[in-house]
């Protein structure tokens, strides 16, 4: 594997950020920002239905599966010519599918078990087919930098809309703040028609050989490194799934941490992924994984505003991981792989996600909120201590097998 410190050439500016990239970022940076809105407070709004914490978390292990369903269809859909269309599909299918969790998913507990599961397709699909085209465009001698400048936009947006989110739902309803999520898949759309879908760099993804079939999108070069980096799935679906909750059950501001923790989390944001174009990204990642642990247990024994705002704070910047994942792996493999790697990564993360939801939610109602998170801490715990010792090695065996598979 290449050293990431090696020499190499210098680039311009406008190489590393051409006008597609820009562009693109921005699509997929409003796109998210869509979705965060959503899910600020879709579990607060089902909390308020009289839905159930473990019927919360049986959601989300449902919403896993349908997610898992449509990933290796999502990567193989990245080869089509008609790109354009692809990328306003999706935006538009992973809000519409987020509307209908909003405002029908909220008659009942089936009724959002079913709209939550819904909601899984549209997510993985978006989640797939946007970064996959974005990869194409990134060049590898500046990846970390590229993404460093995204992560601090997306970081700061995704606090800052969660907390707006937030606000609009508490101060007008469920369905109203639903409906304002839109304008932000409005304005992607709208954007993506600004592109030019003949650039050369568009055309790299191409199908995998003659594989067809529900999983001939994966990777299996990168398939161990990727279940290594699985286990921390627990832990951070119990963050994403109940901390927003666990604010509520303790009366504490969770809309004002929120947009506390979007300035902190830009920064470190943008550090991370710069960091990873200067050491390895392993370091980088195993960072991540123990601030997430060390955050989890904080706020499972948080009863005040401001342990739970330092909490939240290191929950925040340890659920940053993905991004530093996707760089590890990236900086590994072939430009031409980016996406079926993506995929593969993607998948793996389902596969924990599938119990990873009903779990949790079965550690609170068993155990109680502050239990549940002192040992959903573990899991991620587990993967730094995991990654650090065998992470290269298998990255390195990955490397190695594709070359050969190539040659």
């Amino acid at each position: 594997m290449t050293a990431t410190n090696q020499a190499q050439p210098k680039m311009k500016l406008s190489e590393i950020f051409t006008k597609n990239l820009i562009i693109f970022m921005i699509v997929h940076f409003l796109s998210d920002c869509s979705n965060n809105m959503i899910t600020a407070f879709i579990n607060m709004g089902a909390k308020a239905a009289g839905i159930s914490a473990a019927a919360i978390g049986l959601a989300a292990s449902t919403y896993s599966i349908a997610a898992l369903l449509m990933r290796m269809p999502a990567g193989n859909m990245t080869t089509t010519q008609k790109k354009r269309l692809l990328v306003i599909g999706v935006i538009v299918f992973r809000y519409l599918t987020s509307f209908l969790l909003g405002t029908l998913g909220m008659s009942g507990s089936t009724m959002f078990i079913i709209f939550r599961t819904i909601n899984g397709l549209g997510w993985s699909i978006a989640g797939v087919v946007i970064p996959a085209i974005e990869a194409t465009l990134l060049d590898k001698r500046a990846m970390g930098t590229t993404y460093a400048v995204y992560t601090a936009l997306s970081a700061f947006a995704k606090g800052m809309v969660r907390s707006l989110g937030v606000s609009v739902y508490q101060s007008s309803g469920i369905v109203t703040a639903t409906i304002a999520a839109g304008g932000f898949a409005l304005a992607a759309i709208l954007l993506v028609n600004f592109m030019n879908w003949n650039d050369e760099k568009l055309q790299r993804i191409k199908p995998r050989g003659n594989k067809k079939g529900l999983f001939s999108g994966v990777n299996k070069n990168y398939m161990g490194v990727c279940f290594l980096m699985g286990c921390a799935v627990v832990t951070w679906t119990l963050n994403q799934q109940f901390n927003n909750v666990l604010a509520q059950e303790r009366g504490i501001d969770i809309a004002t941490i929120l947009a506390i923790t979007a300035v902190i989390s830009s920064v470190w944001g943008f550090a991370a992924s710069a960091l990873c174009d200067f050491i390895k990204p392993k370091y980088v990642l195993v960072f991540t994984y123990l601030v997430l642990g060390i955050g989890t247990i904080i706020l499972g024994k948080a009863e005040t505003y401001n342990m739970f705002l330092i909490g939240e704070i290191l929950c925040t910047i340890g659920t940053g991981y993905s991004k530093i994942q996707t760089l590890y792996l990236y900086k590994a493999c072939a430009p031409e792989e980016r996406p079926s790697v993506h995929a593969t990564s993607f998948f793996v993360t389902d596969i924990f996600s599938l119990v990873a939801g009903a779990m949790v939610g079965l550690f609170i109602e068993k155990l109680g909120y502050t239990n549940a998170y002192m040992v959903s801490s573990v899991f991620v715990l587990v993967a730094a201590v995991m990654i650090f010792i065998g992470g290269d090695k298998m990255m390195a065996k990955g490397q190695v097998e594709s070359e050969t598979a190539e040659a």
